[in-house]
């Protein structure tokens, strides 16, 4: 609310305005680590992902229709990157119970929906918990 205002007030008394918004340590990004890990990093299992989210969705759209079911996918999922569905896998990158339990709601739900259909703004504006 408070952005937005002094949105309003910048734009109303110059024609041009250069605006800079900046996040505390909270809201900034991507970090190399967080206190709970001590900092620490697991670049390797970066390298584990072989396609952007652009092409991972652009795959997923092609498969999407004769998915009957989430283990339809875990191909895919595993090609590009490198998770496993297999719960009890001893692998680095086996889900856990939970987040195959959250893959299954995703999975569900984009059974709705078109995902090419999404499209995310090239520039948004972020106020504490606030998309404007």
């Amino acid at each position: 609310m408070q952005f937005q205002k002094q949105l309003n007030f910048t734009t109303n008394i110059q024609q041009t305005t250069l605006i800079v918004v900046t996040g505390d340590h909270e809201t900034g990004g991507m970090t190399l680590g967080f206190a709970g890990t001590k900092y620490s990093t697991a670049f390797s299992v970066l390298g584990n992902q072989k396609v952007s989210n652009d092409k991972f969705t652009k795959l997923l759209n092609e498969k999407l229709p004769e998915a009957k079911k989430l283990s339809d996918l875990a191909g895919l999922v595993k090609d590009s990157f490198g998770l496993d569905m297999d719960t009890q896998s001893k692998s680095k990158l086996a889900l856990t119970e939970t987040e195959l339990a959250d893959l299954e709601k995703a999975f569900q739900e984009s059974k709705k929906i078109n995902l090419n259909a999404i499209k995310v703004p090239k520039t948004t504006f972020y106020m504490g918990n606030t998309t404007l």
